[in-house]
């Protein structure tokens, strides 16, 4: 964050091809960022899924037991 706001009080006034470059990298780092952020969200996901899938095949058992058991 720091890094962006360092290149946007450098840039030139706009109409100056530096400041769409300097624009454009911004851009593309946003969007880096973005995807890194994607993936990591993906992979907690799939990170969670794999750890509750056995739990669910445990506990239905379980469950079917205690209503048994309550009737």
């Amino acid at each position: 964050m720091a890094d962006m706001n360092r290149k946007a009080a450098t840039a030139r006034p706009m109409g100056s091809s530096n400041s769409v470059s300097v624009l454009v990298e911004m851009v593309l780092d946003i969007s880096s960022k973005y995807r890194k952020l994607l993936l990591i969200g993906r992979a907690t996901e799939l990170l969670i899924r794999t750890i509750n899938e056995p739990c669910r095949k445990w506990n239905s058992p379980i469950r079917a037991l205690n209503r048994r058991s309550l009737e």
